[in-house]
């Protein structure tokens, strides 16, 4: 055993450190207590005021809706999100949202015959302007509803409240991620529906029998988008941030046990005990959504 993994394993077996063991691991102190409000349980899945239109003139379906709707899976393999921590007040609500499952899967078939949503404030005979054409291109090709585009717009709708809270904050990199994180991703989801709600945006259009149109919110569908985009972005990088803390930490350790004239490389370190100390899984999710030049 050489000189550096002989110092390598007697850092691992420091008494008293507990950079590893501890069940709360670089876990960083918040304000514990109950999330107000409680608004994400049984919250309705058609917030927005129904709003059936009738478009005359149309051309009979070539593809029965219904049938192209249960041939596109669409999302129905989403999961189940929820952003938790290991304490009693960062385990429910804001920290995480309640999805009514059977509205979740009732929003998905609803958008899976849905051919147009609002994506900004418009003038509402704008909208209905473009119901007609809209409603055309669905009719000769049901398959293409707007699930996936719908999914890109609510994430974006995500990371334009992030940067105005971090704007009217005066955030930066280091403290916006915590900073979100305490927020909760029940918060997040109540600024994007009042901003969808006071602007009259984010409603979308699905298609029924006789070339009706009928507006809706997809409630669930949007809740479990912001748990799945906090999940892949803020607890991701919060577990990550942790991680780098113990990594940094057994660097300065190992480099203040070795003569001074010698000296290990991050990537190298990494190389010698990354998978050892934070696992294969771990890291495989850390570059999937951080990058590849994770700790070096």
């Amino acid at each position: 055993m050489n000189e550096i993994d002989e110092i390598l394993s007697n850092i691992d077996k420091d008494d008293g450190d507990d950079l590893f063991h501890s069940s709360g691991q670089g876990e960083k102190k918040g304000v514990p207590g109950e999330a107000p409000g409680g608004e994400g349980e049984g919250a309705s899945a058609d917030d927005a005021a129904a709003e059936e239109i009738h478009v005359e003139n149309l051309p009979e379906e070539r593809i029965s809706v219904e049938e192209a709707a249960a041939e596109t899976p669409g999302h129905r393999d989403m999961g189940t999100f929820s952003v938790k921590g290991t304490k009693t007040w960062n385990t429910k609500e804001p920290y995480t949202i309640k999805i009514d499952p059977e509205h979740l899967r009732k929003d998905l078939d609803d958008l899976a015959r849905s051919f147009h949503f609002v994506d900004k404030p418009a003038d509402i005979e704008a909208v209905r302007g473009k119901i007609k054409q809209e409603m055309l291109k669905f009719l000769r090709k049901p398959t293409e509803h707007i699930t996936d585009r719908y999914s890109d717009f609510i994430y974006r709708s995500i990371i334009s409240i992030m940067q105005d809270i971090s704007k009217s904050f005066e955030l930066n990199e280091e403290n916006e991620k915590l900073f979100v994180y305490h927020i909760g991703p029940l918060t997040i989801y109540r600024i994007q529906k009042d901003e969808f709600s006071q602007k009259g945006y984010g409603f979308c259009y699905k298609y029924l029998p006789g070339n009706k149109a009928v507006r809706f919110f997809p409630a669930e569908f949007v809740k479990a988008m912001i748990l799945k985009w906090h999940e892949e972005n803020i607890h991701v990088t919060r577990q990550y941030q942790d991680d780098l803390r113990v990594f940094n930490t057994r660097l300065e350790q190992l480099h203040a046990k070795i003569e001074p004239d010698k000296s290990i490389s991050r990537s190298k370190l990494f190389r010698l005990k990354g998978i050892e100390w934070f696992g294969f899984l771990r890291l495989e999710i850390y570059k999937r959504f951080l990058g590849s030049s994770i700790f070096v």
